[in-house]
């Protein structure tokens, strides 16, 4: 393996976890400020 390989697959667990419980649901909470969209009511 090249250098630069391993050093992406070292921070692979890293930029995974950040993009499932960082930047996804920070995208989605952005997405639904721009709805109109009440929680009470179906």
């Amino acid at each position: 393996m090249k250098r630069g390989t391993v050093g992406y697959l070292l921070c692979l667990p890293y930029i995974v976890h950040f993009l499932v419980f960082m930047a996804y649901p920070l995208g989605f909470s952005l997405v639904l400020v721009f709805h109109k969209w009440d929680i009470v009511s179906p």
